[in-house]
């Protein structure tokens, strides 16, 4: 008869929390006061609780879209977005720095004037998310409701990237 794995707490709890923020997204915009929570079943924001908070403090190997938001003189609006996969487990509060350097990294080619927000979209999972369902959420968010100039999205990002 072959020996049965001894039981370990952290592995238990951490199949359940992956149970628990399986259909969560965490979503960031300059216009929102901190990252969000967006489920992607019922397409709607919701309050964490204590056991999602808990749920995020494990590593996974999160997919990130971040996109920058524009608006030229005749009132279009556009989103240049890019996809990152971390390439090895980490956890959500260390997604922030990594999307600023990309941010920054989008900021040089995109036309100041046009500016008006930036955020992300992280699947703690790796899937992938699709232009169409993160433009789609983002507006959900209100991302094109802001009136902000490029000068005040600027601020706001060397502000939270300090």
């Amino acid at each position: 008869m072959s020996k049965r794995k001894a039981f370990s707490p952290y592995k238990q709890r951490q199949r359940v929390a992956k149970h628990v923020i399986r259909n969560l997204m965490v979503a960031y915009s300059t216009w929102l006061d901190g990252c969000v929570l967006f489920d992607q079943k019922s397409q709607c924001l919701i309050h964490p609780t204590d056991s999602i908070v808990a749920g995020f403090q494990y590593r996974y190997k999160w997919s990130l879209l971040i996109a920058i938001f524009g608006r030229n003189q005749l009132g279009d609006e556009y989103m240049k977005s890019e996809i990152i996969t971390a390439n090895e487990p980490c956890t959500q509060s260390q997604l922030a720095p990594l999307a600023w350097e990309y941010h920054q990294q989008l900021l040089k080619e995109f036309p100041r004037h046009h500016l008006i927000g930036v955020g992300w979209l992280a699947d703690p999972f790796g899937a992938d998310i699709s232009e169409q369902e993160a433009g789609d959420i983002f507006t959900g968010l209100g991302v094109w409701d802001a009136t902000t100039t490029a000068d005040e999205v600027m601020k706001q990002i060397n502000k939270e990237a300090a």
